[in-house]
């Protein structure tokens, strides 16, 4: 039997997508959490990235690649291990593991449009709450009236849907639904424009592997960046 590690900062994040990923497929996990504070130069995570043979190998370990949060290792039964970064990375391993993806060449090739269409939501909003510059401010310069046209085209999208690619729920599903549930946070009335996201959501909240995830005490709610954000990056941020 292989176990499973997932290190990530004790916020959501990168992190957040892949933690219901694993609760939903059933893969018994431990989290590794690391405090980020005010101060990139000084953290955990920098102290155990060049030093901890989980990370740069040793007896019994190997290597890691490109140390990175969030990190995924698996150790399997014969010992052997693999060890990744790269949130995407992490997620669409998951996805081919479980079978959260489509069989056929092309519909694989359109979910991976959809996967890179929702890590443009996530620099869209991330770029909302880090101040970004040039192009997010040239594309959303009013961010909370702005970013709804692009809301509106995922409202279409998934107009008579269950998931992504329909019928088949895919890794992609995960990703999509933690982006869009941040930006519940610029309005809470925000979905009420549209009504296939707020369904949509409503049926990933209520997947009973997600919704008892979301009452236990492992669940993070907040924050969701990091301190250095001006937008909800503290943890005495108000999500109001």
């Amino acid at each position: 039997m292989s176990s499973v590690i997932l290190g990530y900062w004790d916020l959501r994040g990168l992190g957040q997508s892949i933690r219901l990923l694993l609760e939903q497929v059933g893969e018994k996990y431990e989290e590794t959490r690391y405090t980020l504070g005010n101060d990139l130069q000084k953290n955990e995570w920098r102290t155990i990235k060049t030093s901890s043979p989980l990370i740069i190998g040793g007896p019994g370990e190997s290597r890691m690649d490109f140390p990175n949060l969030p990190y995924y290792i698996e150790t399997k039964a014969d010992g052997s291990q693999l060890k990744l970064s790269q949130s995407v990375a992490i997620m669409r391993y998951l996805g081919e593991k479980h079978g959260l993806i489509p069989t056929s060449l092309e519909e694989r090739a359109l979910l991976t449009v959809y996967e890179q269409e929702v890590t443009d939501l996530r620099a869209a909003i991330c770029g909302y709450c880090y101040g970004g510059t040039f192009p997010h401010k040239f594309r959303f310069p009013n961010y909370v009236q702005d970013i709804r046209d692009v809301l509106k085209t995922w409202d279409q999208f998934l107009d008579k849907k269950q998931w992504i690619m329909g019928d088949l729920m895919t890794y992609v599903d995960f990703y999509l639904y933690e982006m869009l549930d941040w930006h519940i946070l610029l309005d809470k009335t925000i979905l009420d424009a549209f009504p296939n996201i707020a369904s949509y959501s409503e049926r990933i909240r209520k997947l009973p592997a997600i919704e008892a995830y979301m009452k236990s005490d492992r669940y993070i709610d907040w924050p969701l960046v990091s301190p250095l954000a001006p937008v909800w990056g503290s943890i005495n941020h108000s999500k109001a």
